[in-house]
């Protein structure tokens, strides 16, 4: 694969493409095999390393395709991780831009391991974390994973509409047989506690003696029926009266 490294470089200092993750790492030297301290940038797939913050050129590039990332756990200097594009993946996509070197791949010239160290184990664990979700093929595979999502939520949403659909059409489909419901307590009701004697039962005449029972004030009530006991209790008085002669 033929890359431009002039291109590479000037991503590194693009506005346009956000910076992913940034800070000091110590990388194991190639030929000095000790650790040393270096100023990482990540954007996107590319994890470039200065010798300087204030550098434009880096050192290295390392581009983050077909490669694993995993603990270091042979070095007790540092707290340690490794950048792995050996272990048998199969021709990964891993390039190399170092000072002075045209641009190497691993199908057949170059697989190699990076080894970085933080001060910190949370250090380390971030990193690796940033590093581990930069890969073309990890963006995949969250783009599939989001996508089965999206189907799932779009499916249980059509779902919960064609309900919502079949519900509104059986009640408008069974609306005309259903009787209209009322109150009773919003109309005069019969009451057995009052009584108007000749008057006829709503629905039958007046010829069929029947009596009627409306809703009507206590007063009235007392008044009616005192009325009656009043005319009563007058006519036996009346019976009971002595003849005076």
């Amino acid at each position: 694969m033929r890359i431009n490294e002039r291109t590479l470089v000037a991503v590194v200092h693009s506005r346009q493409t956000p910076v992913d993750k940034s800070g000091w790492l110590y990388k194991r030297g190639d030929l000095n095999r000790s650790f040393q301290k270096r100023w990482c940038v990540l954007k996107g797939n590319l994890f470039y390393y200065f010798d300087k913050k204030t550098d434009r050129e880096p050192l290295g590039l390392i581009i983050l395709e077909g490669c694993r990332l995993e603990l270091a756990e042979l070095e007790t200097e540092k707290f340690a991780f490794k950048i792995d594009f050996g272990g048998g993946t199969g021709a990964p996509d891993g390039l190399y831009l170092g000072a002075n070197q045209s641009a190497q791949n691993s199908g057949g010239q170059q697989m190699r391991t990076y080894i970085l160290g933080t001060d910190s184990q949370q250090d380390m664990e971030s990193w690796m974390k940033a590093l581990s979700c930069a890969s073309y093929d990890y963006l995949k595979m969250i783009v599939a994973e989001l996508q089965t999502r999206l189907d799932d939520i779009n499916k249980l949403q059509d779902s919960r509409l064609q309900r919502q659909r079949d519900s509104a059409s059986g009640a408008s489909g069974s609306g005309g047989h259903l009787s209209a419901r009322s109150n009773p307590f919003d109309t005069e009701a019969l009451d057995l506690m009052d009584v108007r004697p000749g008057a006829s039962i709503i629905g039958q005449s007046s010829a069929d003696n029947c009596i009627q029972f409306t809703r009507r004030a206590f007063a009235e009530i007392h008044e009616f029926h005192g009325i009656k006991f009043r005319e009563y209790i007058q006519q036996n008085r009346d019976k009971h009266k002595p003849n005076v002669i």
